[in-house]
């Protein structure tokens, strides 16, 4: 019985993180405010980076770690 559980945990974490990589990818580096670290820099700094190309590489990190939940899902099956 708990491997129902343990199937529909890991097809929402699959889909939470498939989805905020979407979101980060299609956020034409308006998410960039949220990264880790970028946003304690200072105006002068940020001018240094292309927050679109940041937030595009995070989008497809966040969605290829959503691979080891739907590789959950089919071992919990």
């Amino acid at each position: 019985m708990y491997y129902i559980f343990y199937i529909v945990f890991d097809f929402m974490m699959a889909v939470i993180m498939f989805l905020f990589g979407m979101w980060f990818y299609k956020s034409e580096g308006k998410a960039a405010k949220f990264l880790s670290g970028y946003n304690m820099k200072s105006a002068d700094e940020r001018k240094k980076y292309d927050e679109n190309a940041m937030c595009k590489a995070y989008g497809k990190r966040m969605m290829f770690m959503s691979v080891p939940f739907i590789i959950g899902i089919i071992i919990d099956i």
